[in-house]
């Protein structure tokens, strides 16, 4: 038997031993749980018995008793911690967050042991510490405290793991740098697991394209760890390819792997096929997570119903009914935008652990797909769960406001509960309130509530000017887009600013005011000049105005164009009648991978053909549609109709699937009085005078139909009938923009002071 203490007790090595056997350490924690509990009478608890304990109770997460027995040990007379109770107590300190006492034990070890004494693996405790709670500053200062001699590669793993954490990409891939000038230390896989994430986080392909030669170099592609790494740093720099090449290089891939490669930017089916192929990998012990089905539910919006359903009733079999927020939002924002509410309601109800996120995000869904009722009535169940409602709450509810009345009475509840007015994040709500007004054309109550916002910021500026630029207020978008640049706001116009207030230019064909705006742009920098949107806006403002020469310059030396920018062009010439360059564009256009035309780019190229009488190539562009709307049938009915084929007009129009708008039949009677087709001309007038007896036009065109072909009894039938109905023809308008200045003018007008 080992020596004895004074007194015959056990000594301590033996009785730690003893301890351990009694309490089965690995296995039963609630013996350790007891003994450290418990104060013995006979036998010592040494510092050695002290550290058994306390890593037993650490491993089964009784915290609270690692620290009683670690206080213990520090106010003993006798006895004092040593390296592996430093060990063990920094190591809870990051399991329950507790910096300040993380602290206070570094201070501790530094008055103990000195800087230099420190071991390395409390070395690499304290830089996970600090790392944890976002030091990084100290992490480093351990990290250069310790001795060169000591450093190995968990230190370097850990230095990089805390650069990570706290964004510090470049610093992580400066470490790797380090790491590989050291003599006897080379990369392993957790240092290449977290130099590949700061790739990913700097999206960084050629850097992580470096590290993955290295990785094939140290034969560690088959590493699980890496390969998932390497999965995620090519999906988040877009090479999906790639990606899946990584994935297929890991020898036994788990769940956490197949979530990465998942989650890549591939089509509803592609994700599918992966997912199947998952599926059946069950028997090698892959089983689908929360994750998986959320990324595999997110990636559905183009799939069918009948899958989606297949794959609920697997989250069932699997999962069960209850799923958390993230299957069940996923879930549930596929059967809304399907149209199942009552599936979707379900989904909602069997979600554990709603919290007010949950609620904000059902209820976006709701109003999104225009269920109004099921939104509010989440909204008064989330106050009945006493659930404290944010900002998103009534910015959910605020969207695709109805009724007005409606939008008043969330201004209201969002007045009553503080959201406006005073507070940084009253941003969203005040801007979703500007833009409801704006659609209801209510600019007083929207001036008026941007007047009660103590500190306007550049959102809400921007929402302003969107406002009158939405509801036809154009010079007053100016006037304010001016105002804002005199208050000399902290932030600069962004991409939305200058979109908004373009907008306004193009629609006054303000040319002199959009050119100022343009060199502001250029002025603020490459990174706005290059937005699309403001590309986009750009080259509308200069097409509309007449401009189109220099709108086509800017089209030009857009490097990536998307769809609006596209339109924007083809709409802009086809305006000014240069139907052959629309044409050619669009032509480019279809070409184009992954890019196809939309409802706004046929109404452009219709409208072209239209103006230049090109009525093959309108059947051809108008045949080319798949699901036309009313505003296409108008544009072509309209070609036909200035082109002469006022017959095949009326057999079109007795065709469509829609109801004549005016518009329509406007077109049809103004191509009746060109081509003096009585018949027509009447038929078209009584369906015009039928949805609008007052426009005036209607009567005045007609009157000259009649007049054309001297049936003067009509004429003055017409006019009688206008004097009857007191409908008088508006005069016509004019303007004239001198030194800055608008001046309007009437038919007949010699009012203006500067007549000559």
């Amino acid at each position: 038997m080992g020596p004895l203490c004074p007194g015959g007790q056990v000594t301590g090595s033996l009785y730690s031993w003893d301890v351990r056997r009694r309490m089965g350490f690995d296995s039963n924690s609630e013996k350790a749980k007891k003994m450290g509990q418990s104060k013995p009478n006979r036998l010592p608890f040494y510092t050695i018995t002290y550290n058994t304990i306390i890593f037993a109770c650490s491993n089964q997460h009784h915290f609270s008793i690692c620290l009683d027995l670690f206080f213990q040990l520090i106010n003993s007379a006798d006895h004092q911690p040593d390296m592996l109770t430093f060990r063990a107590i920094l190591k809870v300190c990051v399991e329950t967050k507790n910096y300040t006492l993380g602290v206070q034990v570094h201070a501790y070890i530094v008055k103990m042991l000195g800087t230099s004494n420190v071991d390395l693996i409390i070395s690499t405790h304290l830089i996970n510490l600090y790392g944890e709670f976002g030091m990084v500053e100290f992490a480093r200062n351990v990290f250069d405290e310790t001795p060169v001699r000591d450093l190995d590669v968990v230190a370097f793993s850990s230095m990089m793991g805390c650069y990570n954490k706290a964004g510090n990409y470049y610093d992580a891939l400066n470490m790797l740098k380090i790491l590989m000038e050291f003599d006897g230390l080379s990369a392993n896989e957790f240092v290449l697991t977290s130099a590949l994430s700061a790739s990913a986080g700097l999206f960084s392909l050629f850097m992580g394209r470096q590290i993955h030669a290295y990785v094939v170099k140290t034969l560690l592609s088959s590493d699980v760890f890496v390969g998932t790494a390497l999965i995620n740093m090519y999906i988040k720099c877009n090479d999906g390819d790639c990606a899946k090449k990584a994935f297929l290089e890991i020898e036994t891939p788990n769940v956490v792997a197949w979530n990465a490669v998942l989650a890549g930017e591939y089509s509803g089916r592609e994700v599918l096929m992966l997912f199947e192929k998952m599926w059946k990998e069950l028997e090698s012990g892959v089983t689908p997570d929360h994750v998986t089905f959320a990324t595999v539910l997110r990636a559905c919006k183009d799939v069918d119903l009948f899958t989606v359903t297949q794959l609920h009733g697997l989250i069932m079999k699997i999962i069960g009914v209850q799923v958390d927020v993230f299957v069940g939002g996923a879930l549930f924002d596929i059967l809304v935008e399907n149209g199942c509410v009552s599936d979707a309601k379900k989904v909602f109800d069997g979600i554990h652990g709603k919290d007010i996120i949950a609620f904000n995000l059902a209820i976006q869904g709701f109003r999104r797909n225009g269920h109004r009722e099921e939104a509010v009535k989440l909204f008064h169940e989330a106050i009945q769960m006493e659930i404290e409602l944010n900002e998103d709450t009534l910015t959910s509810l605020l969207i695709k406001i109805g009724d007005l009345n409606e939008g008043k009475q969330l201004h209201s509840l969002a007045t009553k509960l503080g959201f406006t007015g005073s507070r940084e994040y009253d941003v969203a709500i005040a801007s979703s309130l500007l833009i409801m007004y704006a659609g209801f054309r209510c600019l007083d109550d929207a001036v008026r509530l941007f007047n009660q916002i103590r500190c306007p910021d550049l959102v809400l500026w921007t929402s302003m000017i969107s406002c009158f630029s939405l509801s036809g207020e154009t010079e007053k978008a100016l006037k304010f887009y001016a105002i804002m640049l005199s208050q000399g706001l902290a932030e600069p116009p962004n991409h939305y600013t200058f979109s908004s207030v373009l907008q306004s230019c193009a629609n006054l064909a303000a040319v002199e005011e959009g050119r100022q705006i343009h060199a502001q742009i250029i002025k603020s920098g490459t990174i706005i000049k290059s937005d699309l949107f403001v590309s986009s806006a750009l080259i509308d403002m200069y097409a509309k105005s007449g401009y189109v020469t220099e709108a086509k310059s800017i089209f030009n030396k857009v490097r990536e164009r998307d769809l609006p920018t596209w339109n924007a062009m083809i709409t802009g010439l086809a305006q000014h009648g240069h139907a052959d360059t629309a044409i050619e564009v669009f032509q480019e256009l279809l070409n184009v991978p992954n890019l196809e035309p939309n409802d706004i780019t046929f109404l452009g190229i219709l409208s072209a053909c239209s103006h230049s009488g090109l009525v093959v190539e309108g059947h051809r562009y108008f045949n080319m549609i798949k699901e036309p709307t009313v505003n296409h049938y108008a544009c072509f009915i309209d070609l036909l109709s200035r082109s002469g084929c006022l017959e095949e007009a009326v057999n079109l129009i007795e065709e469509m699937p829609f109801d004549p708008n005016e518009v329509i039949w406007s077109s049809l009677l103004s191509a009746s009085a060109i081509y003096n087709n009585i018949d027509i001309g009447e038929y078209s007038a009584k369906n015009l005078l039928q949805l609008n007896p007052k426009d005036p036009g209607t009567y005045v065109t007609l009157s000259n139909i009649y007049a054309a072909a001297g049936r003067w009894e009509d004429v003055n039938r017409i006019r009688k009938l206008m004097n009857e109905r007191i409908v008088r023809k508006n005069p016509g308008r004019s303007w004239l923009n001198v030194n800055g200045k608008t001046h309007v003018f009437l038919a007949a007008d010699k009012r203006h002071v500067q007549q000559s």
